[in-house]
């Protein structure tokens, strides 16, 4: 799997392969030149190996035949990776789920049965710190968790606001997640790909606990399923205004987002 950092080292073969002659001229029998010309070259591979390894660059999220700039009424591309969460430059694991919607319409995609199989099945095996992200183009969101084992909370309510300008994805912020339930359920729930908290504007979230999940499930309620909604805000490849931001849900100021509750719940 892919980490979306690059690094890169230099390397200069021809360097090496003009110290590796000028080595091989002195005075050394044939077999021993032989031997030094077969370690050397096994250096050198070994050395352009691990450069083309770490110089392996993020692809981004893309489809083939798919427009590769945001234009209205046109398919463009949207990924949902999830993963087990930590620091992304020492490796990842992940599954990413590429879906097509229609530019600037205001999209929602929902995993079928992601609490039953990412949570309960451990599937994939990303627990305790199920994770999710949002990508387009070459931007990527924060972090967000979908499941926190530790203090065995869910966040299954999320909207990504997708930033372009000329068309081209400039960044994919997070939406105020806090109208999904009252104060005292919302909590800080964004990271970055370091692992390390990003605290800001729309950084929290609202959370079911694990047992209210297992209720909802139990009354055939598949509430706590990893669910994200997408809206789009600047302007597309042709200059028109992107106008599905303001359908987001933080856009409708003055009442809270009456989810489905269990006796004991204090939800609106």
């Amino acid at each position: 799997h892919h980490s979306p950092f690059s690094i890169s080292t230099a390397f200069h073969p021809s360097s090496k392969l003009e110290k590796a002659r000028q080595h091989l001229i002195t005075d050394h029998t044939p077999m021993q030149q032989l031997l030094l010309l077969l370690l050397i070259l096994s250096f050198i591979l070994q050395t352009y190996a691990q450069d083309n390894a770490t110089n392996a660059t993020w692809s981004g999220c893309t489809a083939p035949g798919t427009n590769p700039y945001v234009k209205i009424g046109d398919p463009t591309t949207i990924c949902l990776v999830v993963s087990g969460g930590g620091n992304w430059s020492k490796g990842m694991d992940y599954r990413r789920w590429l879906f097509t919607p229609t530019a600037d319409e205001y999209s929602y995609l929902s995993i079928d049965r992601s609490y039953h199989e990412l949570i309960n099945g451990n599937v994939g095996g990303f627990q305790d710190k199920t994770t999710i992200h949002v990508e387009s183009q070459k931007s990527a969101s924060f972090l967000r968790r979908y499941y926190s084992g530790e203090e065995n909370q869910i966040f299954p309510h999320l909207t990504a606001i997708i930033n372009v300008d000329k068309g081209v994805v400039k960044g994919i912020t997070w939406d105020d997640a806090c109208l999904f339930c009252q104060p005292d359920r919302c909590i800080e729930n964004s990271y970055y790909f370091s692992s390390e908290p990003a605290v800001g504007p729309s950084t929290k979230g609202c959370f079911y606990e694990q047992a209210e999940c297992a209720s909802l499930s139990a009354q055939g309620q598949d509430i706590c399923k990893l669910n994200v909604h997408f809206v789009w805000t600047g302007s597309d490849v042709d200059g028109r205004n992107l106008k599905s931001f303001n359908s987001r849900y933080s856009a409708f100021i003055g009442a809270r987002i009456p989810l489905p509750t269990i006796p004991g719940l204090n939800w609106p």
